[in-house]
This record gives C-alpha cells, structure tokens and sequence, in this order.
C-alpha cells in the first residue's frame, strides 16, 4: 500500500509540474484582450472615435530660433476624444531629445450642435432639419436656437397636438426662435420644419446656436428639383445657314396637348419645362462615330431615354447603326480618308453579325432569347437590316 500510494503521490506531482491538467485553462486577461482585438477588427466602425478621421492633426514638423520656443494654432477635430502628445527633438549640439511623460489633451467640447437635411427634394415638398444638441457638461444648459430668415424657405408652424394641415400649413417668414433646456450629459433633437419657396436650384438653410459658454452655426444645403419626367423623344430641325442665321424662337415638343385627362385627379405630365437639351450637328444624319470608334445604343443615347440593351434587338440595333453610318461615309466621299476607323467599324459589326445570327432557328426566324418563342416583328426588321449590310459588304469586299 505504501508503494503503490508513491507512485500515486509521483505521478500526480509530474502531472502537476508539466501542466497537463490546465490544458484546458486560460488566463482571464489574455482571453479579454484577444476578444478585445476580434472586436475592433470585424467589427464595423460606425463611430468615429476609433479612429482620427482629419488625419494626423497633431504632427508638426518645425525648426525652433534661438529663442527657444514657438507658438502654434491647431485646428481641433470634432472628435470627442483623450488625446496624448509627445515631443522630441534633435539638435547638433544636444543630440535628441525625449519628453519624459505624455502631455494630455481632451477634445471634448462643452456644447456639440450638427444639422442635417435631405440633399434632394422636389419642388412643392416640405423639408425637416434635424438639429441635435449635446451637452457634454454636467451642468443643465439653457440653450437657444434661431432659424434665419430667408426669401428661400418659410417655417411651418406645428399647432397644438402636433397637427398640421398637410397642403395648406401655416408658413412664416423671418427669424423663429426656440428656446431649449438640455440637461447635463445629455442630448435633445429639434426639429425645424420648412417649405422652400423656389421653383429650381439650391437653398442654404442656416441655424444658429447660443448658450451661456458659447455659440456655434450649422448650414445645411438642400438642392431642389422640378416636377415632371423627361420627354424621351426628340425634335430635330434643320437649319440652312448658307446665307443667313436663323432664329428659332419656338420648338415643337412632343407631348400631349393637354395634361389634363377628364373626370381624374392625375395629369399626364406636369407643365412647365424645367430645362431643355439642345444639341447642333453640322452632318445631315447627327454625329457620325463619335469620338472615332464604333457606335452602340449606349454611345447614341447617352443619357439613356428608357432604352436598354438587352437580347438580339440590342445586337441588331448595334449592327444596323454602324452600317448606315457607314453608308453616309461611303455616300459622302469619307470612306477612304477615315479607311482605318472603317475596318474597325467592319470589326465591330461581325460581332453583332454573330450575336444576331446565334438566335436564328432553323425555320428561318429570329428570337429575342435563348428560351423565347420566333418573333415576326424582330425576324422582319433583322432581314431589312441584313439587307443593307450586305450591300456595305460587298462594297468593303
């Protein structure tokens, strides 16, 4: 018994000196800074006190006079954080220097205030400015917030309970004041409810702050839109400038007469133009290849038109722009000055060439797509197109 209990008392001990029996065990510090470090590194910055967002606005680079010392004036960020300055310096006679301890810095202001608008809205729409107060004090502030008045915007007064008539509020013009209690470290939300009162472009809402410690002005910059949707068709006109200018006072728009539809509340359109596109092109046909390469449906409607392009029509489009300008070229004597930009152009269209024919059955029809029935439509204008295509080849050829 005695020796089977010093084996006992042996092994054990050698199990106690190797540590197999805190294989399991984890010092708690260790553990809290490697979740610590997890966090910060999956963990999406939402705020900007992980990290200086103006930069390094601490470190300057200076040489100091013979009188040994220097002022400077630093722009402090809005960062509410503890910041620690350090300080070194080098020198042909003393060698470099090492400040012994941090000098410490707070950036923490005693009153924050930030407003906020939407960038975009359209003509007709209210607008709410979001203004926030922070007081990181711990004592109660009385604070005091002005509205300017502008020919650009008017308030609109909340009644009682919070009601407002929704298309006909009660507006104001001139300064609005507010008054606003905020408690020591704590924040308040006001908001400012305005109507603008142009029809097109940018106003400048401007809100000002004053409190017993200091004062501080927010601008919030909304961009106001017209109503409507774009026309996505043109008017063309051609202008004979052989002998004289010409003054088009008026342009045939192509909408409907009237917006107005009989016996409803909507409209077709909402008069009154906002802006126009006018564009001057000396050829007969428009720009014949822009910027010297190929043309495609998104180079000839560039800013879009409700046009997309998808499947063989797309394709088909692509091929049948190119060969009829190129057919102006031809007829026009400019084939042979821009030959190189024609190879290209003939390039070009044996990929569309290739794109239209992959979805040719073998009765003779035209898909729009892999899995689509035979178009009559497509199949008829893809033939009219072949057509012309082959005449520009065999001229090429």
């Amino acid at each position: 018994m005695y020796v089977r209990s010093s084996i006992y008392t042996y092994v054990y001990a050698l199990i106690t000196i190797i540590g197999f029996d805190e294989s399991n065990c984890e010092e708690e510090s260790t553990v809290v800074q490697e979740q610590t470090l997890r966090f910060r590194l999956s963990r999406f910055n939402r705020y900007i006190d992980y990290y200086d967002y103006d930069g390094d606005w601490g470190w300057i680079t200076a040489n100091i006079d013979e009188d040994r010392e220097q002022f400077y004036n630093l722009d402090i960020p809005l960062t509410t954080d503890d910041w620690y300055f350090s300080v070194f310096s080098i020198s042909k006679e003393n060698g470099i220097g090492l400040l012994d301890d941090p000098v410490p810095f707070s950036s923490q202001r005693p009153v924050h205030f930030y407003c906020e608008a939407p960038t975009q809205v359209h003509r007709g729409e209210s607008v709410g400015v979001r203004c926030i107060i922070m007081n990181r004090s711990p004592y109660d502030l009385e604070t005091f917030i002005k509205l300017r008045g502008s020919p650009q915007y008017k308030f609109i007064h909340v009644e009682d309970y919070g009601y407002v008539v929704s298309y006909s509020p009660r507006m104001s013009s001139g300064d609005h004041h507010h008054l606003v209690w905020v408690r020591g470290e704590n924040e308040v939300e006001v908001h400012l409810p305005i109507a603008p009162q142009v029809e097109q472009g940018r106003i400048e809402v401007v809100v000002d702050l004053t409190t017993q410690i200091m004062s501080s002005e927010a601008k919030v910059e909304i961009e106001i839109l017209p109503e409507g949707s774009i026309v996505h068709r043109h008017t063309s006109k051609l202008l004979d400038l052989k002998s004289r200018a010409n003054v088009l006072e008026f342009m045939n728009i192509i909408v409907d007469e009237t917006p107005i539809i009989p016996y409803e509340v909507f409209r077709r359109y909402v008069s009154g133009s906002p802006w126009a596109q006018v564009s001057v092109c000396g050829d007969v046909i428009g720009p014949a290849f822009p910027n010297g390469d190929p043309v495609k449906l998104e180079t000839m409607f560039p800013t879009g038109h409700g046009r997309f392009g998808k499947g063989t029509e797309y394709h088909a489009f692509n091929l049948a722009a190119n060969t009829w300008q190129l057919h102006y070229f031809r007829l026009t004597n400019q084939l042979q000055e821009h030959w190189s930009l024609a190879k290209r152009v003939f390039e070009q269209m044996n990929v569309e060439y290739t794109a239209v024919m992959r979805r040719f059955t073998s009765q003779g029809a035209v898909t729009n797509w892999d899995d689509s029935k035979p178009n009559v439509w497509l199949t008829s204008w893809v033939i009219r197109i072949f057509d012309s295509v082959s005449f520009q080849v065999a001229y090429f050829n």
